[in-house]
């Protein structure tokens, strides 16, 4: 299986420190479009001095140096003009399957004791029950194959299933008009035209519970939200404000769901799960940094994805069901991977079942030959399970991004933007949000504002639009799945289309589909 290829498509960072400042001194970014600005309805919140002091030192920009950028340390350095561009490989779905262990389901009725036995006499090497989920993990002994082990479990009698684990992989890879820019003293959120996009403002307006009381859990490589004094366990800077509830490492085996954000020397690793849960959450109105599309959900960190963004549809399956568990009402998973797998796609029909609206990139491959020969020219899994809202991503024109999937099974689109480059003065054909980004060449981890493109973060807009209505009591997935496909703006001819499917979520014109008016 290749390796090569993480599935976010690039980055650009932006020098935060005047915007910064600019915050700290009460300043408040004008809309996008002049003619369609309302009056305010949030409510301001100047930061401290102290706080824009701490935000000039975390989020200085950096300068050129031989041999690569480096983070300015240990004082802030002038503004850059123009943002600093990080490029990344184009990304894609994970290939092939765990080559580690299997998965299985013993049949009903067979005792542990036997099982271990079946297994023992199978070749099999251990047998490791799922912490979540009635199925379990036999590792693969050496010389042995997941294949043979797997086609030997079946053969057996008391066994209902037993298959290889599918790799999965993070997503990070006429025209809609710009909306109202919501009245918040966050600088970045002039530049932030996916949130315009998505009738943020007037979503807002319409929902002054800015989705409070709703856990959405984010399936990914973990959130940067700890309390402690030194990185990475502090909490990203603009998430100091936002709400959180106890997660779990699915990776590592422990309850911290830490986005380490470092990996092998020479390459770069993203703080890719605390990227999508900014998108969702970020803290409004504290004079830093970026907006969110529901700023008072409590964010589940759930750690499936590994420092690489590699994890297994097993392991997601277990954060499904933990997420469940837990109460999460919405589970945003920005990953995909090649092929179905049974422990995640019953994982995912009990969470429908229970009263959880998932929602899935569609996958970064359309530009790749893996698109028609691994994935049939459709989406990934598990966007492409029934119950799972399949997301693709638009640009800053509102036109398919190249390399977003589509196909029959992709649900609505969302802004996921496109090459990265600059649309207009400031603004790149990205999504801007903040997190933590690895230096290769230092060793050091750097916090700050990313552009960065992808079906990984189309995703969570639409998670977060999706908390909006639950908050407003829509409880039924299947509705709030209809609610968000049936009041998306068409970016093609009327009516379902592969490219784009039902089209551009709307999170404005959902809130007015359910008549709510306050």
């Amino acid at each position: 299986m290749s390796r090569r290829r993480p599935l976010h498509r690039a980055f650009a960072l932006l020098p935060l420190a005047a915007l910064l400042a600019a915050g700290a001194a009460g300043a408040v970014d004008g809309p996008l479009d002049d003619d369609a600005a309302r009056p305010g309805v949030r409510r301001p919140a100047t930061a401290t001095p102290a706080e824009a002091a701490a935000a000039l030192r975390l989020l200085a920009p950096r300068d050129d140096r031989e041999g690569g950028d480096r983070p300015a340390r240990p004082a802030p350095r002038a503004p850059r003009d123009e943002p600093r561009r990080l490029a990344a490989e184009p990304g894609r779905s994970a290939r092939g399957a765990a080559r580690g262990h299997v998965v299985v389901r013993f049949a009903t009725g067979v005792p542990g004791w036997q099982a271990a036995q079946l297994v023992a006499g199978l070749g099999g090497k251990r047998l490791r029950p799922a912490r979540f989920g009635s199925f379990a993990r036999v590792e693969v002994a050496p010389g042995d194959s997941p294949e043979a082990l797997a086609a030997r479990l079946r053969s057996s009698g008391s066994v209902a299933w037993a298959e290889t684990d599918p790799l999965v992989h993070a997503a990070y890879a006429g025209p809609a008009s710009v909306r109202a820019a919501l009245s918040v003293n966050d600088p970045f959120f002039s530049r932030q035209w996916h949130f315009q996009r998505i009738g943020l403002a007037e979503a807002l307006d319409r929902n002054p519970s800015d989705g409070a009381g709703v856990v959405v859990a984010v399936l990914d490589s973990g959130v940067a939200f700890g309390s402690g004094e030194t990185f990475p366990f502090r909490r990203g800077l603009d998430l100091e404000g936002t709400s959180f509830a106890p997660g779990f490492d699915f990776v590592d085996g422990d309850d911290q769901p830490l986005d380490l954000g470092t990996g092998d020397p020479g390459e770069s690793r993203f703080g890719h799960g605390t990227f999508a849960a900014s998108i969702i959450a970020a803290t409004i109105d504290n004079g830093l940094a970026g907006a969110s599309v529901a700023p008072r959900v409590t964010i589940l960190p759930v750690r499936v994805l590994d420092v690489d963004g590699f994890g297994t549809f097993s392991g997601v399956a277990e954060g499904v069901r933990f997420a469940v568990a837990r109460g999460a009402k919405v589970i945003n998973m920005s990953l995909g991977g090649a092929g179905g797998s049974t422990p995640l796609a019953e994982a995912v029909q009990e969470a429908e079942r229970a009263g959880a609206v998932l929602v899935a990139a569609a996958g970064n491959e359309a530009e790749d030959e893996a698109f028609g020969e691994e994935l049939g020219n459709d989406v990934a899994f598990p966007a492409r399970y029934p119950t799972v809202l399949a997301v693709g991503a638009t640009t800053f024109s509102d036109d398919r991004a190249a390399y977003s999937n589509f196909g029959p099974s992709l649900d609505l689109v969302a802004p996921g933007g496109g090459d990265n480059e600059f649309v207009s003065e400031g603004i790149r054909d990205g999504v801007l949000s903040t997190s933590f980004l690895f230096d290769p060449d230092t060793g050091e981890t750097l916090y700050g504002g990313f552009w960065a493109t992808g079906t990984s973060f189309a995703a969570p807009h639409v998670a977060g639009a999706a908390a909006l209505l639950v908050a407003l009591g829509v409880r039924d997935p299947a509705a709030v799945r209809d609610m968000l496909e049936l009041t998306t703006l068409d970016l093609r001819d009327p009516g379902f289309d592969t490219e784009t499917a039902h089209g551009l979520v709307d999170a404005a014109a959902a809130h007015r589909g359910i008549g709510f008016t306050f």
